[in-house]
């Protein structure tokens, strides 16, 4: 085993790296088809290699302490207290009305343990933006903060109404002789009565447009407009008979 060390030109017990890089260079200028090269030290240099190179690798079995952090709190005489764990949200729905957007409103609803909670919907607030409420989810574990509410408001469907943005798409019905004859028309929107002017020989199916009529105004967004859609059907949900409103 030392005769394979000297050949290579190595202190016995040399790592293997050495051992690799040794024999590269050796190789390289004894190589048989090289100029000047040597077979046989050549053949010498391989055998040394593989004598050496597949010898196992010594194991160091010295047993060596463990410096974590139990072991620490183990000889400090303290345990490792559970980390706290925040609680799960929860998610329940809530359907509302528009004429609950224009104004600052609380509406009732009752978890599933029986619990009875009253929820706030602010004046104008966007209904496809979920209502979270802060540490009212489940309990947290070891002393972590409760999870939150997320609620999410579902419109009661209206017949003739739509809310699209901030923006009210709503329809008036007019016998045909007011359509035609146009003037002031009075009716109910979701904010309250009206007033709109219908231009002379007004068509069914034409749109006017209320600026700033739609959702209120919140978190600097600009109140939306209201958009009716005149018609000589049946009343909507949101407009009755111009009869009954008429001067």
């Amino acid at each position: 085993m030392n005769d394979s060390y000297q050949i290579l030109g190595l202190s016995p017990g040399a790592p293997k790296p050495a051992i690799r890089k040794a024999w590269r260079n050796l190789a390289k200028t004894t190589h048989p088809d090289r100029a000047g090269g040597n077979a046989e030290q050549f053949s010498q240099i391989q055998q040394a290699y593989k004598t050496l190179i597949e010898q196992p690798e010594p194991i160091d079995d010295t047993p060596r302490p463990r410096h974590n952090r139990e072991h620490f709190l183990k000889v400090l005489g303290r345990k490792r207290k559970p980390r706290p764990k925040p609680g799960k949200d929860i998610s329940t729905n809530l359907e509302i009305s528009v004429a609950d957007l224009f104004k600052d409103s609380n509406r009732r609803i009752t978890l599933a343990n029986g619990k009875a909670l009253e929820i706030s919907i602010p004046k104008g607030h966007d209904p496809a933006q979920i209502l979270r409420l802060p540490n009212m989810g489940k309990a947290g574990i070891n002393g972590g903060a409760a999870g939150d509410m997320r609620v999410q408001l579902q419109m009661k469907p209206e017949r003739g109404m739509t809310i699209k943005g901030r923006d009210i798409h709503t329809e008036l019905c007019l016998k045909l002789t007011d359509l035609r004859r146009g003037g002031v028309q009075r009716f109910l929107a979701p904010s309250g009565r009206l007033e709109v002017n219908i231009p002379v020989l007004a068509e069914p199916g034409q749109v006017l447009r209320l600026a700033g009529k739609g959702l209120p105004a919140r978190d600097g967004r600009a109140a939306g407009d209201l958009f009716i859609r005149l018609d000589v059907e049946a009343s909507s949900s949101f407009t009755r008979s111009v009869d009954q409103f008429a001067r």
